[in-house]
């Protein structure tokens, strides 16, 4: 069963398109980014809002180092301003005469996988990745959070005053319903997410709450030993 997933801005997928993932596995990484400015007006000896007529870029082009970004001819002479890093211009400013420019730096964040799965396919444009889980049974979501996933463990009321923290460590919840009391002790006991009927919203990373009793009671009635959730479908797969 295929689901797919929004990631966050700028995430580059590490596993190549048709590889096996495993929970725990690297799975993307986002690049942190830096802010350069550099001044068009003075340069130039133009007023700064004026920049846009001299300017050979616009807001969201990709540039390079050594680019020329713009250009003044006179009667006698030619000036330009060079770009002096790679990145994305991300803001132009006619009241300071200055360009903006988005940068990569050399550090990145890794986030590691949260299903067991097929890399199916990775949209760089709208950062939206496609897996595909093996087997598996999908419920309907009122809402999510963007992506979430792991092993599965299946709560009720009275699993709450005997609940061992092997249970909940490093597992996506599932219970009817989410109080904050219960959040903030399932949180507590390094829970990763929390899936549920009813409740007051979850502080987890991890969220989806089923869209009604109906989809609910099907998903605790399942077998699999693990769970993966989208916001972008609103759709839980349990497998």
């Amino acid at each position: 069963m295929q689901l797919t997933f929004s990631l966050p801005d700028l995430s580059s997928l590490i596993p190549e398109i048709k590889s096996e993932v495993k929970i725990g596995d690297k799975l993307f990484k986002i690049q942190k980014s830096g802010s350069v400015s550099i001044a068009i007006s003075q340069p130039l000896k133009i007023k700064p809002a004026d920049i846009f007529s001299v300017l050979l870029k616009n807001i969201g082009d990709s540039i390079s180092a050594d680019d020329i970004l713009a250009k003044k001819k006179t009667l006698l002479s030619e000036k330009t301003v060079i770009a002096s890093e790679t990145g994305v211009i991300s803001k132009i400013d006619h009241d300071m005469g200055v360009v903006y420019i988005e940068t990569a730096l050399d550090e990145s964040q890794t986030y590691l996988s949260f299903f067991n799965g097929t890399i199916v396919g990775f949209d760089k444009k709208t950062d939206l990745l496609t897996i595909e889980l093996l087997g598996g049974t999908s419920y309907s979501l009122k809402s999510a959070s963007a992506f979430g996933g792991g092993h599965l463990s299946i709560l009720t009321e009275k699993d709450f005053f005997t609940i061992q923290e092997a249970e909940v460590d490093d597992h996506i919840v599932c219970v009817e319903n989410l109080s904050n009391q219960i959040d903030a002790k399932f949180d507590a006991l390094g829970a990763i997410g929390a899936v549920y009927l009813k409740g007051e919203g979850s502080k987890l990373e991890g969220y989806a709450q089923l869209i009604n009793e109906a989809e609910f009671k099907k998903l605790i009635e399942s077998k699999g030993k693990y769970i993966a959730f989208s916001g972008h479908e609103k759709k839980v797969v349990v497998y």
